[in-house]
């Protein structure tokens, strides 16, 4: 399937989220992956608050994070293509609204107990507004994005057609996974279970 991406663009809009640990190239992990390719711009938003409140995990505690998996097509998910059959037909990298990741020197209970802490109780600011979408595979499945509450401050529209700054309200989902040393994160949002449940 012929995708195209502009990195540039891309680039561009990973800078205007004010970031302090991530580079835009890593949220591009594992593009070049058999069967996957860069995510889709009408999916981009879905990531803000993720990335933003991986972002403040990694200010917290303080280790080195590496990205093992973010965006992920439908036919490099697919479980049995992947010979991965935990992985969920409806994963939420799908959406690219995950990202599975490792923090060195940092145990994943103590993650995992910040973003409990965090959830449907912690507000973060992000430097721009952003408006997040279903994504809808080529199969004809939905991956649906939950209610993620927000409060835009006062101003024009920006480049990419969103209101600047935003107070949003972390409501996510995460798993630890002590086999493979990594924990996954997503910011589905509220209404949304663990019905959907990951894996690598």
């Amino acid at each position: 399937m012929a995708f195209n991406f502009d990195r540039g663009r891309f680039d561009r809009f990973v800078a205007a989220l004010e970031l302090k640990h991530f580079t835009s190239g890593e949220l591009l992990v594992g593009q070049y992956r058999k069967r996957n390719h860069p995510p889709p711009e009408e999916l981009w938003c879905n990531m803000v608050p993720t990335i933003i409140v991986l972002d403040a995990l990694r200010e917290k505690h303080g280790g080195s994070v590496q990205l093992i998996s973010g965006y992920r097509s439908e036919a490099y998910n697919d479980p049995e293509a992947s010979n991965n059959p935990g992985r969920a037909k409806l994963s939420y990298h799908q959406a690219y609204s995950a990202f599975d990741f490792r923090m060195e020197g940092v145990k994943k209970d103590d993650l995992v107990k910040t973003l409990q802490s965090w959830n449907k109780s912690k507000w973060f600011t992000s430097p721009v507004g952003f408006a997040r979408k279903n994504a809808n595979l080529p199969s004809g499945a939905v991956i649906r994005i939950g209610v993620m509450p927000q409060v835009y401050s006062l101003g024009g529209f920006t480049a990419w057609g969103l209101l600047p700054a935003c107070a949003f309200q972390f409501k996510g989902w995460w798993k630890s996974y002590a086999k493979s040393n990594f924990v996954h994160f997503d910011t589905r949002g509220e209404k949304l279970g663990s019905e959907t449940d990951e894996d690598d």
